[in-house]
């Protein structure tokens, strides 16, 4: 072997190791840590009481029908409470002619491509 090969071959071990050891180190710091992480907010406990609630009805199973019913209705609350519904039932589109749930009229549909003897479509408002 002449001396260039070993040359190469023995700087491509060298640089194998290097690496290797960049790696190992980079993943002792990233494991080695305070050790005393923050609890996660949701494991947390809560003042307030429909989040404690809330969290007891994670535990809840299929056969405990009053649990349920009660954690359905709880649910309902806090789904209310984060997207800001109104309570009642949703206005139809067909009514929905002001606010947030208002449709602009939707044009006529063009029929010129229909072959002749299909019945036409009725607008809405006949």
């Amino acid at each position: 072997m002449s001396r260039f090969h070993m040359f190469k071959a023995l700087s491509l071990c060298l640089t194998s190791c290097v690496v290797a050891a960049l790696v190992i180190a980079a993943c002792a710091i990233r494991l080695s840590g305070d050790g005393q992480a923050e609890p996660p907010t949701s494991l947390a406990p809560s003042a307030e009481p429909m989040a404690s609630r809330l969290q007891q009805c994670r535990t809840v199973k299929f056969d405990q029908q009053d649990a349920l019913a009660e954690c359905e209705s709880l649910w309902a609350k806090q789904r209310q409470r984060f997207l800001g519904e109104r309570s009642g039932p949703s206005p139809s589109p067909e009514g929905a002619t002001s606010g947030w749930g208002a449709l602009p009229p939707l044009p006529r549909k063009d029929e010129s491509y229909l072959p002749a003897g299909y019945p036409a479509i009725p607008a809405q408002s006949e």
